[in-house]
């Protein structure tokens, strides 16, 4: 079950505790959003109201749980900023933000003796006015450009996000993804993280929903 406003109030208490110029805009731009209530897809993981913030919360718990496992022994790691953990685990989908819209579809529901009925339900697309085409080829990069327009970056901060979920490029498997993870860990643990919330966290075979 997504608590809209437990979920809200979370994600806001954790980006107050980023001091960079302009993190006041983000957060009025998110405020003045559909941040807060949108899916994080149309089909796939919490493709459900709340759905985006939800995930930008899972998210940020593996990265911290990741953190905690693989950086006490591990010499390849070392200690990340607080902000830049909450910055690439809460923002790394803001492509996102204003680029579905509810609708109302027609599905089958089946009956215990095989039958069936068509019923209208609740369900998601992208705007036809937007679409990731429109900036560039991925959500990734318009994540980053999004969050660079208002705050900035630094290097390691700004490749995790554009290569959170890079391993294939329309379609093609990305030569350089290794080399990537090598050379920027943070970028590898957001990449897993990411991959945890959505596979296991947000498993479409479960049934979330809103709660208001």
């Amino acid at each position: 079950m997504i608590n809209l406003e437990q979920n809200k109030k979370l994600y806001l208490d954790l980006v107050s505790q980023i001091n960079r110029p302009g993190i006041d805009k983000l957060i009025e731009y998110l405020t003045e959003s559909d941040f807060f209530t949108a899916p994080a897809s149309t089909k796939f993981h919490l493709n459900t109201k709340g759905g985006l913030c939800q995930h930008s919360l899972n998210v940020y718990n593996n990265l911290i749980d990741l953190i905690n496992i693989y950086g006490k022994d591990n010499r390849n790691l070392v200690e990340f900023d607080k902000e830049s953990i909450i910055i690439v685990a809460l923002f790394h989908d803001l492509a996102k933000v204003n680029f579905y819209e509810e609708y109302i579809k027609n599905e089958k529901q089946y009956f215990e003796n095989g039958k069936y009925d068509w019923v209208a339900v609740p369900a998601y697309r992208l705007r036809d006015n937007f679409t990731r085409e429109n900036v560039f080829h991925s959500h990734e990069v318009n994540s980053y450009m999004v969050v660079n327009r208002y705050i900035k970056l630094t290097e390691e901060e700004a490749v995790a996000i554009m290569n959170h979920h890079a391993v294939f490029d329309n379609g093609n498997a990305r030569l350089d993804i290794s080399e990537v993870y090598n050379r920027y860990p943070l970028a590898t643990l957001l990449h897993t993280a990411d991959t945890l919330a959505t596979y296991l966290d947000e498993n479409p075979y479960q049934q979330y929903e809103s709660d208001n």
